[in-house]
């Protein structure tokens, strides 16, 4: 099993600091308590087999202290242990650093932020319960209408939906899930609770909430190594956050974790993992010509100000961290927001050891042509490797939202080298995709087609069913020419009438009504609708 730190502090960054000849132990990295708050669920449309939890890590199978990342699906071979996003900024207006991130614990759990979070007391009361199973991860994919979290995808805590009625709410039995690509996954989770900040970077938290999809193709030939991420991030706080900036970390273990380099593509605002010679070796390895693996920012923040209008954030620094980690150098604890700035753990920036000018990219070097600064030619060539790359700076003020967006590509190559060149042109190709032909679903629509004629009377079945108390009934009156007689009804199993929810002329069109059953016993009820000669029976069940 791969040996970790169980604390981050201890992470050894390159800094120009020597590695220790010897080591001190380690501790392994510990499984995932069975709490009922944590649940997982996989992405797997394509050739990628990829583990999301929701409390916020991607690529982390927690549960079973296992990589979460494996490429090609069905495959043994993986190329993350873990991954996750940081955020952090500067508290208004008290100064100190608040963070919100992921490594190898979360300081996340599931579930919203309901109301307005105060940041200087334990709000736990806008806090929704974590344990519940609103929260889990939801996944969907196309044209799988009857699975269970397509009828219960919950477009009112935000998930995308398709609007089929343009009333701009989301409602539930009306409204589907907005599946992009072939399969969708959703879940959303806040950093409101005090406990988990405990364990990793040990602030106050910052009460933000996390929406986060996840989706990908299996249509074209290039997308079928690639699953996008998506995060919409609310600052639900009383709070300002300043010179606040966002990263997306991992721990890439391409194969056999311990001879991996990583470097950063400022071009393409991708940070990539490769191997250091061309055989993978040990049970884990791919073999001869391993391949590179990148992640890249397709949509980063906007800054938005009196002064500066609107602005698209740039790739602001890279933090390659490498082990085996440095305990005899006494670091300082850990800080996020220190290596979201582009410094080092001890707050020094880094140097090209080539040119000697400071900068924010370390290892930004071309590995195929060996030029520049990279990791080959360094002291520290085929290690065990993580890594960080932000954006920003920023300001969220309180009710801020901000969207980021994502993608993982892998590509296997003709040798290991060759591998970063397929990745570089498959990164292009994802990326033209993603401007060209692929619109996120908060982007303001284009106007609605008027709605067909129906042409029949429709009944759909009761949504949810069972029910208590509530349920929705939806029916369409066909084009009769003008407003027609409509009855819906509700009887008991005795054929005694419960309610009478429509009676009267109605124009065609497709409607909704709802029962509230809270005086009835449970039990089996018909609902009836009659549409001039037509009538449509069907059957519900209420429970108590």
């Amino acid at each position: 099993m791969k040996r970790i730190a169980a604390i981050a502090a201890f992470l050894f960054l390159l800094s120009g600091s020597t590695i220790p000849q010897q080591a001190k132990p380690v501790l392994t990295k510990q499984a995932t308590p069975s709490l009922p708050s944590y649940r997982w669920e996989f992405f797997d449309l394509n050739n990628i087999h990829c583990t999301l939890n929701n409390t916020g890590p991607f690529a982390d199978y927690q549960r079973t202290n296992s990589s979460g990342f494996f490429w090609p699906k069905g495959s043994p071979k993986s190329a993350i242990y873990t991954a996750g996003i940081w955020l952090a900024g500067i508290h208004r207006p008290t100064g100190q650093v608040r963070t919100a991130v992921q490594d190898y614990q979360s300081e996340y759990l599931p579930g919203t932020i309901n109301g307005v979070f105060h940041s200087a007391a334990n709000d736990t009361l806008k806090l929704a319960n974590p344990n519940s199973e609103r929260y889990r991860v939801y996944k969907v994919n196309a044209g799988d209408t009857m699975a269970r979290d397509f009828r219960e995808w919950p477009g009112d805590l935000g998930a995308p939906y398709e609007d089929r009625n343009g009333n701009g709410v989301w409602d539930a039995g009306i409204d589907r899930p907005h599946i992009t690509g072939g399969q969708t996954l959703w879940c959303v989770y806040n950093d409101g609770r005090a406990a988990p900040h405990l364990t990793v970077a040990k602030t106050e938290p910052m009460g933000v909430e996390v929406q986060a999809t996840y989706f990908g193709f299996n249509t074209v030939s290039f997308l079928r190594d690639v699953m996008f991420l998506r995060w919409k991030v609310i600052n639900k706080s009383d709070a300002h956050y300043d010179d606040a900036f966002f990263g997306i970390w991992m721990d890439p273990d391409l194969g056999d974790a311990n001879d991996d380099c990583v470097g950063i593509d400022t071009l393409r605002r991708m940070m990539y993992v490769y191997n250091a010679n061309d055989s993978d070796k040990g049970a884990s390895g791919y073999g001869k010509a391993p391949p590179a693996l990148g992640v890249s920012f397709m949509r980063t923040p906007q800054q938005t100000g009196p002064v500066s209008g609107s602005s698209v954030l740039p790739l602001y620094a890279f933090n390659p961290m490498i082990y085996p980690f440095c305990f005899d150098c006494d670091p300082p604890p850990f800080d996020p927001y220190t290596l979201l700035k582009g410094l080092s753990l001890w707050r020094k920036p880094y140097a090209d050891p080539s040119t000697g000018s400071v900068t924010r990219y370390p290892l930004a070097g071309d590995p195929v042509t060996g030029t520049g600064w990279v990791q080959l030619d360094s002291s520290f060539k085929g290690r065990d490797v993580r890594c960080v790359m932000s954006t920003g700076p920023m300001t969220l003020a309180p009710g801020d939202t901000q969207m980021v967006e994502a993608a993982i590509i892998i590509t296997r190559g003709s040798d290991h080298l060759n591998s970063i060149t397929r990745l570089r042109q498959s990164a292009d190709l994802v990326q033209e995709f993603f401007n060209d032909r692929y619109t996120t679903y908060d982007t303001p629509p284009p106007p609605p087609e008027p709605p067909p004629v129906p042409q029949f009377v429709e009944l759909t079945q009761n949504y949810p069913n069972p029910f208590n108390p509530v349920t929705r009934i939806v029916y369409t009156v066909p084009d009769l020419g003008a407003p027609y007689p409509v009855r819906l009804e509700v009887f008991d199993v005795l054929g005694k009438k419960a309610a009478d929810l429509v009676n009267g002329p109605v124009a065609s069109g497709t409607y909704q009504a709802d029962w509230d059953a809270g005086a009835h016993p449970g039990g089996v009820y018909f609902y009836r609708l009659s549409v001039g000669g037509t009538t449509v029976v069907k059957k519900m069940l209420l429970l108590k």
